[in-house]
């Protein structure tokens, strides 16, 4: 037989294959944020106008690995 075989109370468990699934997942999410602000003086004619840009990136990589043994009792 080719997998080992373990006795345990009378039974002997052979080992068949073990199976590993590995997902990896990654989400990026981006958001910007623009905010204009206009101040007009009347006195001497003085418009100001201010424009602030902010943006943000997050990105999460999760990886989950998933092992399956199957084993053979007789």
């Amino acid at each position: 037989m080719l997998w080992p075989s373990i006795l345990e109370h009378g039974k002997t468990f052979d080992f068949l294959s073990t199976t590993s699934t590995t997902s990896t997942t990654t989400t990026t999410t981006t958001t910007t944020t623009t905010t204009t602000t206009t101040t007009t003086t009347t006195t001497t004619t003085t418009t100001t106008t201010t424009t602030i840009t902010t943006t943000t990136t997050t990105t999460t990589t999760t990886t989950t690995t998933t092992s399956t043994s199957t084993f053979y009792v007789y």
